[in-house]
Formats: C-alpha cells, sequence, structure tokens
C-alpha cells in the first residue's frame, strides 16, 4: 500500500497543530523538516498507521514530552491492517450496469 498525498498532508497538519503552542520557532521549523523528510523517501512498507507511531515517537523524543500509552506495533501487524483494510474497502469485481 502506498501513502497518498491526503494522507501525508494530513499528517504535515496534525504534526504542526501539536507543535503550535511551543515558542521556539527555530526549535519548530528544525522539526518540520525532520517531518517533511521522512515523506520524501516512503518505505516499501508504509501506510499511515505505521509512520503515525513513528511520528509519536519522534515526537516524544524531540521535544521531551512523556510518551503517550499506546502499544508498540510491528511492522508485520502493520501490513497486516493494511491488508485487511484493502480487503474490506477494495472497488467491487463485478461489472456494474450504469442506466
Amino acid at each position: 500500500m502506498k501513502l497518498n498525498p491526503c494522507c501525508m498532508n494530513c499528517q504535515l497538519r496534525k504534526q504542526e497543530a501539536k507543535i503550535r503552542h511551543f515558542d521556539d520557532e527555530d526549535r519548530k521549523k528544525q522539526y518540520m523538516e525532520a517531518i517533511r523528510r521522512r515523506f520524501d523517501n516512503p518505505k516499501e512498507g508504509d501506510c499511515v498507521p505505521s509512520i503515525s507511531t513513528e511520528l509519536k515517537k519522534f515526537y516524544c523524543s524531540f521535544w521531551g514530552v512523556p510518551m503517550e500509552d499506546f502499544f508498540p506495533r510491528s511492522t508485520e501487524n502493520m501490513t497486516s491492517l493494511c491488508w485487511i483494510w484493502r480487503r474490506n474497502f477494495a472497488p467491487p469485481s463485478a461489472i456494474l450496469r450504469i442506466r
């Protein structure tokens, strides 16, 4: 599953909203550039849940914020979730008649 531009844009907007309350503009710029670079070279198995978890960990380490309570997810689980999503939301296989 490939990342689409809408998902990448949404993730960038969410990250910007999370750092809006910080005062240091230079540090904000560094953070957003690091996030943007992550999307420049996507990995083969990237999907939004796996990147979201990765960004949460990066946010906590960059800003020194305590880690939220979320269980670690392996890449294998993310691939399974992406596969389930594709299976459930796949386009219909039958040819539809349009009147």
